[in-house]
């Protein structure tokens, strides 16, 4: 994300944002200025997460819509825990916390991470794992 102008200096108080990027279930676009802040969009029925952060850490706010998020420890064979977030809420994932979401309807998203959201450097710290039965 490019730097931008300070509006004392007569620029734009409108901010440059990183290209976005997803699939047809998500949408995610970076608002680094804050830190590293993000917008997700999810799709009625979308299934995502599925996995555990190295180092990173993230909370998860639910703008508007419901998400069923499932968690357990890393190397915990057991029935994930749940619990259902719905608009104004928010979870809170550590590192080392096996993850799962679950989006039964439309759903905007704030995350707010460690670690910058980019494709590249998430991939880079984070640990795919199968769905739970």
């Amino acid at each position: 994300m490019e730097a931008h102008q300070d509006v004392r200096d007569h620029g734009s108080p409108l901010v440059a944002l990183d290209a976005d990027y997803g699939d047809a279930t998500a949408y995610m676009q970076n608002l680094g200025v804050l830190g590293y802040v993000g917008l997700l969009r999810f799709s009625a029925g979308a299934r995502r997460s599925s996995h555990w952060h190295r180092s990173d850490r993230h909370h998860l706010f639910v703008v508007d819509g419901k998400m069923d998020y499932f968690w357990r420890a890393v190397g915990d064979d057991g029935k994930p825990h749940h619990v259902e977030v719905n608009a104004g809420q928010m979870v809170f994932t550590p590192p080392r916390v096996e993850h799962w979401t679950v989006f039964p309807r439309e759903t905007t998203l704030i995350s707010v991470s460690k670690l910058r959201r980019e494709r590249g450097t998430h991939e880079a710290d984070l640990q795919r794992i199968p769905w739970f039965e």
